[in-house]
């Protein structure tokens, strides 16, 4: 059973009782589409907790997300720190209803998200590449700590592909009518395939975004919610990121070619890129692209001016040149 958690005053006092905290008021975040999060205040302190949905991480996944932020602390990283409660434990496991809870909290960054506008700013641009290039240097590294060596080549088995797999066969029950609609969820070609073999892998975040992004003015990028954190080739993480920079480019009339060398510059002043993940890139990148095709779809069930210009960035994505070495 995969649902989301109710959440209620009531059953979050008894949560929030593990960590002392009696008096407070909250408010439930929009979307968290794998994982619920609670914004949590008293009287001088804010908080962020964040509720796993039911059944789709264990308990050594969520640990193994912990020691990995704990890592890219330790590495002078901007990334979330998790509190304990008061009996020590970084996790805390609730059960109400017969139900189970996996929980954690951290203190609420302040920072504000990123609007478009700045995504696109050269500057910007030029901080999140390497941001994200560190990420994955670290993530390497704390693969080799966890004794990682082989990553699920098959992109429908986890993660993104698998995600795009349950929300197209989602899109296809509805009963659509819309001949463009169903002409768009026909055209859908990611299903089954695979990564080369040998491709660069590490811990990545896999969901990098405006949301998942926060600007302090005094420290920094904050790198936030780690829910998505797996063991998997770096591209995926790189192509995420990529496709999220030129849908936002594409949709303000930006050259996307200008947009993905730009991102991949600064990026590669980190972490140079192989050549097997050059000839990957594009494959994640449209991947990503037909799962927000696929997700919009469902949202508003309807075609859109929006969404046939998004099916229209796919060619764009198709003709980037790619540099070779």
């Amino acid at each position: 059973m995969n649902i989301k958690y109710q959440i209620q005053k009531d059953t979050l006092s008894q949560i929030l009782g593990f960590y002392g905290i009696l008096d407070f008021e909250f408010q439930e975040a929009e979307g968290g589409v794998a994982n619920t999060t609670v914004f949590v205040s008293t009287n001088n302190q804010s908080f962020v907790l964040r509720v796993y949905r039911l059944n789709t991480q264990t308990d050594e996944e969520i640990f193994e997300e912990i020691e990995f932020l704990n890592f890219l602390k330790s590495k002078n990283l901007l990334v979330p720190n998790i509190l304990p409660n008061s009996g020590g434990d970084y996790l805390t496991k609730v059960i109400l209803s017969g139900i189970e809870w996996q929980v954690v909290l951290m203190p609420r960054i302040k920072g504000k998200t990123i609007t478009n506008s700045q995504w696109l700013d050269p500057d910007f641009i030029k901080q999140i590449g390497i941001i994200q290039a560190q990420l994955h240097l670290a993530g390497v590294e704390f693969a080799l700590v966890k004794s990682k060596l082989e990553y699920n080549r098959d992109l429908t088995a986890g993660g993104l592909g698998k995600m795009l797999k349950e929300r197209l066969v989602e899109a296809k029950s509805l009963g659509l009518q819309d001949e463009n609609l169903l002409k768009i969820l026909n055209g859908i070609q990611s299903l089954g395939q695979k990564y080369q073999p040998n491709l660069p892998a590490g811990y990545i975040h896999d969901d990098i975004y405006g949301e998942n992004l926060l600007i302090d003015d005094q420290k920094g990028i904050y790198v936030i919610d780690f829910g998505d954190l797996r063991f998997g080739p770096l591209v995926s993480c790189l192509g995420s990121i990529l496709f999220v920079t030129l849908r936002i480019g594409y949709l303000g009339s930006q050259n996307t070619q200008e947009l993905f060398n730009q991102y991949l510059l600064s990026y590669e002043t980190i972490r140079v890129l192989t050549n097997e993940e050059m000839v990957e890139i594009k494959k994640v990148m449209i991947m990503n692209l037909e799962l927000f095709v696929v997700s919009e779809i469902l949202n508003s069930k309807i075609i859109t001016s929006y969404l046939e210009k998004l099916t229209n960035l796919k060619k764009k994505i198709l003709k980037l040149k790619v540099k070779k070495y």
